[in-house]
């Protein structure tokens, strides 16, 4: 609703509410919490979804089901300020991107067993950007921050803390999964790297990836971006400052 005695009860009755291209905002209250036993397909362009809220005030998403949370199907969404908790079933995604010009800002999410792949995007997903986001590894079992599910041109993830492992287990593939696929022109910059005393890989099963700009970064706790490296086609490559890291 419009105002706050007259508000939708969830995300999923909101969103049904609002219109594509319409310049349409869902404020989710803070403290709000909601669990996605079935997918919420975001298929409404233009829409922006953000939480109020700081801290562990921000309202909290849990995916109980074994599928994707939030599915982005339509472009030029934002997702900002919420925290994902780890799901409670093996979630194919905590959000999954297949559309052009998607946008997740200030998003934290807890990596626990059963979030393997946590963000995920399809070949479909063009542009997507990720901005002061979180990622905090609990568990053995997730592989990537984010996982590239197809060929896609200019993936951005900037000003981000990753912490990747719990002290003893390290994501499985790296900091961003390519899974092989023939990735152009990603940027990964101004992020903070923490291994946890664990080596960590920035770029994972990254094939022939072109023209990617890693950089400047900074790690800390064992963290490092020199695995597979040496095999991406790269005609740029920023150099990395070694530092601490704070998450």
């Amino acid at each position: 609703g419009k105002r706050r005695n007259k508000a939708f009860a969830t995300v999923r009755a909101a969103y049904a509410a609002v219109a594509a291209s319409n310049g349409d905002v869902i404020l989710i209250a803070e403290g709000h919490t909601e669990s996605f036993l079935t997918v919420l397909t975001a298929s409404k362009a233009g829409v922006k979804i953000i939480w109020l809220g700081r801290g562990n005030v921000r309202p909290t998403f849990t995916v109980t089901g074994v599928v994707d949370g939030i599915d982005f199907t339509a472009a030029d969404q934002l997702l900002k300020n919420v925290r994902f908790a780890t799901p409670s079933a093996a979630a194919t995604a905590n959000v999954n991107i297949a559309i052009d010009r998607i946008t997740l800002e200030d998003v934290e999410m807890a990596l626990g067993a059963n979030a393997v792949d946590p963000i995920t995007v399809t070949a479909a997903g063009e542009v997507p950007t990720f901005r002061r986001c979180k990622w905090i590894v609990s568990a053995d079992g997730p592989d990537a921050c984010v996982t590239v599910e197809g060929v896609i041109d200019r993936l951005l993830i900037e000003d981000c803390d990753m912490l990747t492992s719990d002290g003893t287990n390290p994501l499985d593939i790296g900091v961003v999964d390519y899974g092989g696929f023939a990735a152009t022109n990603p940027i990964i910059r101004y992020c903070h790297i923490n291994g946890g005393g664990q080596a960590q890989t920035l770029a994972g099963d990254a094939g022939a990836v072109t023209n990617p700009i890693y950089g400047p970064n900074y790690y800390g706790g064992s963290a490092t971006n020199g695995d597979n490296v040496a095999t991406i086609t790269a005609t740029t490559l920023a150099a990395d400052a070694i530092g601490a890291s704070e998450i």
